[in-house]
């Protein structure tokens, strides 16, 4: 009896080890997608996800890797380099809300957690490019990326996570 125990206990841990690698190698891989378009929407879920299935802690851990990967591999250009904090903020208030509102309604958790980065990804962004940014237009070009797109994007990252976590019923 106590050898069944054991290796339940160990398959389990198996199994979130296997999760979280899995997550992990994905938030890596998403920034590589050559269109934002994808990539927000993508991460976002992924965000979304990792909540559900690996809780709170270790979807704190992913809220670091895609920006430092976007840096890292020049997807994010170096004069938005400034907003990398910003952003991981953001990502950090988007899984905190999430999971305090999601267990009573998902859609809550993801249209709160998603307003709220918007919200503060937007007011940082624009104080920031106004302070660093000195080209008009490349200004501009940062300050779209950073408005409604990042609440477009973490709404769809909703949508998306959602879909899967329904396939594999896990809501």
């Amino acid at each position: 009896m106590a050898e069944s125990k054991v290796e339940v206990l160990v398959d389990k841990k198996v199994v979130a080890s296997t999760q979280l690698l899995g997550v992990v190698v994905l938030a890596i891989l998403f920034p590589l997608f050559p269109l934002r378009e994808i990539t927000g929407p993508l991460v976002n879920a992924l965000l979304f996800i990792a909540v559900v299935i690996l809780g709170v802690r270790n979807a704190l851990l992913v809220c670091f890797l895609p920006s430092i990967m976007s840096v890292s591999v020049g997807i994010l250009p170096l004069v938005a380099l400034p907003l990398v904090p910003v952003i991981i903020l953001g990502n950090i208030l988007l899984v905190l809300l999430f999971n305090y509102f999601y267990k009573k309604n998902f859609w809550l958790g993801v249209v709160s957690a998603s307003l709220v980065k918007f919200i503060f990804i937007y007011s940082l962004a624009t104080l920031l490019v106004s302070e660093f940014i000195s080209n008009v237009q490349l200004a501009k070009i940062v300050g779209q990326t950073m408005g409604y797109l990042q609440l477009i994007s973490a709404l769809l990252g909703g949508i998306i996570a959602w879909v899967f976590l329904k396939f594999i019923k896990r809501i």
